[in-house]
């Protein structure tokens, strides 16, 4: 995933990582779009964790950044704190952006990637059991 957006972007491109994945800033040598680099603190049971989901939000949408990686596990678990809140702003906000990387991890340690319009027809086989899948995400052109 790095190495795309670093081969697809400028020094200058910011990003918003949706999940729990720091390096991807450092391995992609992009700069983030906010502060909160790990998700995880903003779904936890704990009384900042509200105030904080409203701050990263904000200030991702005050950075408009070119790319946006989603982790769904780290950003719209279910049963953590907000995740439905935090799910329909990233259903709203993603209407700018498309889809041009997934990501997917098998059990058994095999990684698939798909990028541009292997992506967007990719279709997941029903029979692999995934440990995790990635989103990539790059803002439209107007």
């Amino acid at each position: 995933m790095s190495d795309y957006i670093k081969k697809n972007s400028d020094t200058a491109t910011r990003i918003a990582v949706l999940g729990s994945d720091p390096e991807i800033y450092f391995y992609s040598q992009r700069r983030s779009a906010t502060g909160y680099l790990y998700a995880f603190p903003l779904g936890e049971d704990q009384p900042y964790a509200g105030a904080m989901q409203t701050e990263m939000i904000s200030e991702i949408e005050a950075a408009n950044p070119e790319y946006l990686v989603l982790y769904p596990g780290a950003w719209a678990t279910h049963g953590f704190r907000g995740s439905e809140e935090r799910q329909a702003w990233f259903i709203r906000y993603a209407q700018n952006y498309e889809l041009v990387g997934v990501v997917d991890r098998m059990e058994g340690g095999n990684t698939e990637f798909h990028w541009e319009q292997d992506a967007r027809s990719y279709r997941p086989n029903q029979g692999a059991v995934y440990v995790f899948r990635f989103y990539v995400y790059r803002r439209k052109q107007i």
